[in-house]
C-alpha cells in the first residue's frame, strides 16, 4: 500500500496491540524524524553545495588584507591616468615633441647646396630676424640673422646664418665632446645615400655603411662647416 508523506505516522514500537498515544518507548514523538524530513534535508544540502559562493577577502596572519600579487599589480593603468600622473611629476607628459634642431652656418647658400639640393629637404621658411626683442632673447647686441627651415618628414631642421655680429669659428666637436655632437637622418637605403654624398665631395669616416649589432646600417660625414651628420637605415 502506498504511503502518503502527509499522512505518515510512526509505528507503535510498544507492541501492535497498544494504541499509539504520542509516546515512543519513553521518548516524545517530536524526537522521531519521519523519512520525508530527512530526504528534504538532503535535497537542501545538495542545493547549497552546488550554488556559487562569494569569495571572502583573504587576510594575512595578522588580520590585514593581503597585497596584490606581482602579476595583478603590474596591470597598466589607463593612458589618461598615466598621463595625469606624469604631468603631476613634471615628466614627459608636458613635452609634445622636438620642433627643430638648429645649425649655425657660415654660408647659407653653401649649406643649402647640401641639405636642400643634394639631400632633397624642402625649404618651408626663409626669413631675416632683427630688432630689440631678438636682442633680449639671444643676449646679443643688435643681432641680425637669416633663418631657413627645411622639412624633414614631419620634422624641421633649422639653418641659421648670422649677418651680425659674426660668431667665432671654433674647432669642430668630436663625438666625445660635451654638448650636441651630431644629428641623424633616417634613410631607406644607406648604401645609395652614402655613395651620393661621397661623390659630392663630403667624405665619410668609413669606406661604406657599417652594420651595428642591432642590424642598423650607419655612416658619419661632416657638412661644410664641420658638423657631424649621421645617416641611418633601420633593419628590414
Amino acid at each position: 500500500m502506498a504511503l502518503e508523506l502527509g499522512m505518515w505516522r510512526p509505528p507503535s514500537p510498544c507492541g501492535s496491540g497498544r494504541r499509539y498515544t504520542g509516546a515512543y518507548c519513553g521518548r516524545s514523538a517530536r524526537s522521531i524524524s519521519p523519512p520525508w524530513r530527512a530526504a528534504r534535508k538532503r535535497l537542501s544540502k545538495c542545493s547549497r553545495d552546488s550554488a556559487p559562493r562569494r569569495a571572502k577577502p583573504s587576510n594575512d596572519s595578522r588580520g590585514r588584507p593581503r597585497t596584490l600579487s606581482k602579476s595583478s599589480a603590474s596591470v597598466p593603468a589607463p593612458a589618461s591616468q598615466r598621463q595625469g600622473r606624469g604631468a603631476k611629476r613634471g615628466g614627459s607628459a608636458v613635452i609634445h615633441g622636438i620642433h627643430h634642431p638648429c645649425i649655425c652656418v657660415s654660408d647659407m647658400e653653401r649649406s643649402l647646396s647640401l641639405y636642400q639640393e643634394l639631400l632633397g629637404l624642402e625649404k618651408v621658411q626663409d626669413m631675416i630676424f632683427e630688432g630689440e626683442m631678438i636682442e633680449k632673447l639671444l643676449e646679443l647686441k643688435e643681432p641680425k640673422f637669416r633663418i631657413v627651415h627645411l622639412k624633414v618628414g614631419d620634422d624641421i631642421l633649422e639653418l641659421m646664418e648670422f649677418i651680425q655680429p659674426g660668431g667665432e669659428d671654433k674647432a669642430r666637436l668630436m663625438a666625445n665632446d660635451l654638448g650636441i655632437t651630431h644629428f641623424c637622418f633616417r634613410v631607406e637605403d644607406a648604401a645609395e645615400v652614402f655613395s651620393k654624398i661621397q661623390e659630392a665631395g663630403y667624405p665619410f669616416s668609413t669606406d661604406a655603411p657599417v652594420t651595428t649589432p642591432t642590424g642598423r646600417k650607419v655612416g658619419y660625414f661632416r657638412d661644410p662647416d664641420g658638423n657631424l651628420v649621421e645617416i641611418l637605415q633601420e633593419p628590414h
